[in-house]
């Protein structure tokens, strides 16, 4: 195969090809027309050819005596000025000067002249079949005696490297074929000892410079010839080019001499050595493996040189393109300066990333210094002198790998505010000199795609934060809006691309993790979690991508992740509208993870406070309102979709995952309500228990509209958690009578709302049959905090917290050892203490005015609601429930009253003996006496079999009348009467009061004889203690009540005697006469009928 073809590279002259150089030697050019080459004072183009002796110089150039040592016979020293040395040249001497440099002429020609480059690499060699000494003897004299002759004399040197690297690759490439080519290889090695000798032995700057640019090009060309051929083409980049070229001698030698000539230009002259190198560089990907090379072993001593060229170069080319497009040049002229800077960027970019990988830390910190220094200046005019950040830039456009570097290594500069002076500086620059063709985004975008994981991870960063964050620009002037908007809509824009390379991710790897993957986690948690939940709420638009990253959020975290990313949601949505960005979520997800929701609701106190930390980290509070409201809108839409609706699916119904959901929301919600009351927030109360209700009336909907569902649904709880569920929702019930007012013209309405709520959620249809028997802690709990803070609700003096009777007895105990000390006081005053002085010095305590009466009409406006909101919370149940519900009520009743341990007591004594405790009946009387609302639940609760619960508080009644009547006949006082009506109203409503009985009231209304009145009452007293009721029985009673039974307590009892009552009306017949017939109306009959046959004929 033909080499020559085989390369595919430009074979066209360069100043490293000999065509040009050789043909300059044979044709003698004016010496107007030439240039000084090799520093040297006289060109050889400036000697007349032996053919034109006659030829007029025009210029002659000083001699350098310590270069041209070796031929001091052709170099003359010519000190008189023009006309002089048109004389000399004239003179007879210098014919055979001129014939001696034809001759070396000739001789270098012929050897010179065998080929060229392409020829070269056309699988003939050229050179090889010479010998050594006619390779190396005509360039040595040509070299040392026509010192002009210099640059043709180094492309002939360049000529034999590249064909012993021709050579030396194939024979590489087939070992068994080949010629030998020592020869050429001997002559390439020598002719560079005598450049290197050249060069070290060179007082000026101008002929190593011009070596080192003959070095770079000759390498380039080496890259060019020889990439692609099969030796080669296993290379995977510069660094297997570079060792299989050091492997050559020549080449190695080469190699060699670059070396020495950059180290003698950098101590010498460093910019102008950095300025050859990069304009080296616009040989593109050939010349990286020598740079590489140089890279490697100059590493300290020419990055700050050559990035500091580079930032010149870049500063000029800037100024170039500006001054021609003002100039409105050709658009070709400056496609060909776009394309010539490219390419020396694009090997500076390859070095950066050369040196970045041998972590190279005086790059690292250059780097650093100059893109900081360059982002914190401020612009003039919009017009920025330092460039650095857009240098830079530029290198990033040719090769990602340098992106790669930066943003690792300067990490800390990656900001917001970085990023935004880093775009001003960009904008201000014209776009064809960073990027000629593409747009901004679609290098972004490839950008994107070619970042690792880490440097995805600092931009994604950066971007969320710039496109999502309503604060990240705050502090800008006016004048910057519309530049940030356009920032926020390109952010927007990228975060697209970047989720869709999260989701091929972790779609298309298992198990992965944040260590794994680290942009996945850069806004997983906290305050960057939720920044993205509140931009959806915010604008809508953004939601699709934010949707698709909280989705790989999910999955790569688990379901957990995915039930905190909801009940932020939840917290955060604001609009119902945005609600169905949620719902978008959920569908998102559901389909990897079935119970997100039911995970959220059985965590939902953990994730609950982790999340109000994180608000709390930020100064903010988390609404309750708003949870509860779209936790209602949830519920109303399930109930309402079709049942082919994804919604159906989401498992929005809780269940039996209610129990954390519902203890931990209705604390937050009992707390804020009581926060709003107190600080007269009535529109925030109102609102919130309206919310609470909705969900409550929700919840039993869910349960109750599930006829197109599978199977039947239930509201459950855990047992562990149903009792604290039934006596939060009495304490949110008790919280909304507390705040009934007349100021509050909406609060009794709220009331019957939050009834009905409630009784909606804890009725039968809608609670698991296992929470049946638990209802009864509602109402009991409900009740007794009424009872218990009766004072506060009812504006009642009355203790009914049985706790504190032991405390209320101390007191009394208190107030009897002070009115001891004060009769022992008044004993000791003599006589003629007047009583005012008594009253100014303390003694006597000074009369205190009636109290007002501060029952208010808001407190008996409570006691009215609670009286009938209990009787309605006990008729609202099925008959099963409501002998529970009423029988739980009654004994808070019983134990609200009767403290002196006779609640239990329902049993009717001995007479003699339940006298003995006449001072606790009296205790239980004054204090029903003194509380109306207790009145009301007795009279309530009558009505309701379980009444017989509350005999107790029947027999204290009965006791104190009978006691009155016994102890002062004298003087009955009239609520005696008003308690034995009390005691017979209560008695007969719930069927504990024979029908014999029913007229004793009006009986005492007549008797003139209060012994009498005692005789009667103790016959009824007698009737009950019959009885021999205890607790066993009436739960027996009640037990068969609840199996269906319809009978009172008392049905199957003995008829009372009536033989006191018979005789206590026949001794004062004329004004009990009508009272007969009320209790004995059968006799009475009987009595008529006889005396309708005697009065008959």
């Amino acid at each position: 195969m033909n080499p020559s073809t085989s390369t595919g590279g430009d074979y066209s002259e360069s100043p490293a090809s000999p065509g040009a150089e050789i043909a300059e030697i044979e044709e003698i050019q004016e010496p107007d027309e030439v240039q000084s080459g090799m520093g040297m004072d006289v060109d050889e183009r400036q000697l007349p050819d032996s053919s034109n002796s006659h030829s007029d110089p025009k210029v002659l150039l000083e001699e350098d005596a310590e270069e041209n040592r070796h031929s001091p016979d052709i170099c003359i020293r010519i000190e008189d000025g023009h006309d002089a040395v048109i004389k000399i040249y004239e003179g007879p001497e210098w014919d055979n000067i001129y014939k001696a440099i034809d001759v070396i002429r000739a001789a270098f020609r012929k050897v010179a002249l065998l080929g060229d480059v392409a020829a070269v690499y056309r699988n003939r060699p050229i050179w090889t079949s010479h010998s050594y000494v006619d390779l190396v003897k005509p360039a040595l004299d040509a070299y040392n005696l026509v010192p002009s002759s210099r640059s043709a004399v180094y492309n002939y040197t360049g000529l034999l490297i590249h064909e012993t690297a021709h050579q030396f690759v194939l024979k590489k490439e087939n070992p068994q074929f080949g010629v030998d080519y020592s020869t050429v290889e001997l002559t390439a090695c020598e002719l560079l000892k005598l450049i290197n000798r050249t060069c070290m032995e060179a007082k000026s700057e101008t002929v190593p410079l011009e070596i080192l640019q003959w070095c770079c090009n000759l390498a380039s060309e080496l890259s060019q010839h020889n990439t692609g051929r099969p030796c080669t083409s296993k290379a995977r980049g510069p660094d297997f080019l570079l060792e299989l070229f050091r492997s050559c001698p020549p080449i190695e030698q080469l190699i060699s001499l670059l070396d020495l000539v950059i180290d003698n230009l950098l101590g010498r002259c460093p910019e102008s050595c950095m300025k050859v190198l990069f304009d080296a560089s616009r040989s593109g990907s050939h010349f990286i493996w020598i740079w590489l090379h140089i890279a490697a072993t100059f590493p300290g001593q020419i990055v700050e040189h050559l990035f500091t060229i580079g930032s010149e170069q870049f500063k000029t080319y800037v100024d170039n393109v500006r001054k021609q497009t003002k100039a409105k040049v050709l658009p070709a002229a400056l496609e060909t300066l776009h394309e010539d800077y490219r390419i020396k960027f694009v090997s500076l970019s390859d070095v950066f990333n050369f040196l970045m990988h041998r972590q190279n830390m005086e790059l690292k910190n250059l780097a650093s210094r100059m893109i900081k220094a360059s982002l914190e200046q401020d612009p003039k005019n919009e017009v920025y002198e330092d460039l650095n950040f857009a240098f830079f830039f530029k290198l990033v456009t040719c090769s990602v790998n340098t992106l790669r570097f930066l943003v690792l290594q300067n990490s800390d500069l990656v900001t917001v505010l970085n990023i935004y002076r880093g775009i001003r500086q960009l904008q201000s620059l014209d776009k064809r000199i960073l990027l000629s063709s593409m747009p901004y985004f679609d290098f972004i975008l490839q950008i994107i795609h070619a970042l690792d994981a880490r440097s995805l991870a600092l931009a994604l960063k950066a971007i969320v934060r710039i496109a999502f964050d309503p604060n990240v620009f705050e502090g800008m002037d006016e004048q910057s809006a519309g530049h940030i908007q356009l920032i926020k809509s390109g952010a927007y824009s990228l975060m697209d691309p970047i989720v869709s390379l999260m989701m091929k991710a972790v779609h298309n790897s298992e198990g992965i993790s944040q260590s794994s993957y680290e942009p996945i986690g850069e806004f997983a948690r906290g305050t960057d979690l939720q920044l993205l939940i509140d931009a959806v709420n915010r604008e809508q638009q953004w939601s699709p991508v934010i949707i698709r990253y909280l989705h790989v959020l999910s999955t790569a975290y688990g379901e957990l992740k995915a039930a905190e990313i909801s009940i932020r949601f939840l917290i955060s949505i604001k609009e119902p509208a945005v609600l169905t960005v949620f719902m978008a979520y959920l569908k998102a997800i559901t389909p990897f993870y079935h119970s997100t929701l039911e995970t959220m609701y059985s965590n939902f106190s953990g994730l609950l406070t982790l999340i109000e930390n994180d608000y709390r980290n930020c100064g903010r509070e988390i609404s309750t309102l708003q949870l509860v409201n779209n936790l209602c809108l949830m519920l109303d839409w399930e109930i309402s979709c079709d049942v082919t609706s994804p919604i159906k699916y989401f498992r929005i119904f809780p269940a039996e995952n209610l129990d954390e959901l519902f203890t931990t929301l209705f604390s937050r919600i009992m707390k804020e309500i009581d926060i709003h009351f107190k600080e007269d927030n009535r529109a925030g109360s109102d609102a919130l228990i309206l919310a609470t209700n909705r969900f409550l009336v929700a919840l039993s909907l869910g349960v109750t509209k599930t006829s197109t569902m599978s199977q039947r649904r239930y509201i459950h709880f855990q047992v562990r958690s149903a009792v604290k569920v039934f006596v939060q929702l009495a304490s949110y019930l008790y919280l909304v009578l507390e705040n009934i007012s007349r100021d509050r013209p909406n609060s009794m309405p709220l009331f019957d709302d939050t009834l009905l709520a409630v009784s909606s959620f804890i009725t039968f249809e809608a609670l698991s049959p296992s929470l049946h028997s638990f209802i009864y802690v509602f109402t009991e709990s409900f009740t007794s905090s009424c009872l218990l803070n009766n004072e506060k609700l009812f504006g009642e003096t009355v203790n009914l917290n049985g706790f504190n009777s032991n405390e209320a007895n101390r007191n009394a105990a208190d107030k009897d050892e002070e009115s001891i000390s004060l009769l022992d006081t008044l004993n000791e005053l003599s006589k003629k203490t007047r009583l005012i002085d008594l009253k100014n010095s303390g003694v006597l305590p000074r009369k205190r005015k009636r109290a007002v009466d501060e029952v208010t009409v808001d407190a008996h406006l409570r006691a009215i609601v609670f009286v009938e909101s209990l009787n309605l919370m006990c008729k609202s149940q099925i008959p099963k429930m409501v002998l529970k519900m009423s029988k739980h009520a009654a004994n808070v009743l019983l134990n609200a009253l009767c403290h002196e341990g006779i609640e239990l007591d329902i049993q009717f004594h001995e007479w003699d003996t339940e006298k003995e405790l006449i001072s606790r009946h009296l205790k239980v009387v004054k204090r029903l006496e003194q509380s109306a609302v207790c009145l009301g639940l007795c009279d309530v609760l009558s009505h309701f079999p379980t009444f017989v619960y509350c005999l107790p508080l029947l027999k204290s009644l009965l006791a104190c009348v009978i006691n009155q009547f016994e102890t002062n006949p004298k003087s009955i006082p009239e609520n005696c009467y008003d308690r034995l009506d009390l005691f017979t109203i209560l008695a007969q409503q719930s069927s504990l009061l024979p029908a014999q009985f029913n007229s004793i009231p009006h009986l005492m209304q007549r008797l003139s004889n209060a012994y009498h009145a005692y005789l009667v009452l103790l016959e009824v007293w007698k009737f009950y203690q019959d009885l021999s009721l205890s607790v066993e029985v009436v739960d027996m009673h009640i037990s068969s009540l609840e199996q269906g039974e319809r009978h009172s307590i008392i049905a199957n009892a003995r008829l009372p005697k009536m033989d006191t009552i018979r005789w206590v009306i026949q001794a004062d017949i004329n004004r009990l006469a009508p009272m007969f017939s009320k209790f004995f109306p059968t006799e009475l009959s009987q009595l008529a009928s006889e005396i309708d046959e005697i009065a008959s004929p």
